[in-house]
């Protein structure tokens, strides 16, 4: 899923919404970030979608997410 995505997509939206909503064999966590400012998440994963999501959100005191 990560190697298509990396294929496919040319922006950070279409490869959060393909890696968010993407069924997947497992649980786990995916990372992701864009080369705009705010352009970073850390996606929660279930074997459907996207059980959570944290965002950078610098105007809001959020620039690094641990």
């Amino acid at each position: 899923m990560i190697r298509e995505t990396l294929e496919e997509c040319n922006s950070f939206k279409c490869a959060h919404t393909k890696l968010k909503y993407t069924p997947i064999s497992a649980l786990g966590y995916i990372i992701i970030a864009g080369l705009k400012g705010d352009e970073g998440v850390v996606i929660s994963r279930n074997r459907y979608g996207a059980a959570h999501e944290d965002w950078l959100d610098s105007n809001n005191g959020t620039w690094y997410l641990v």
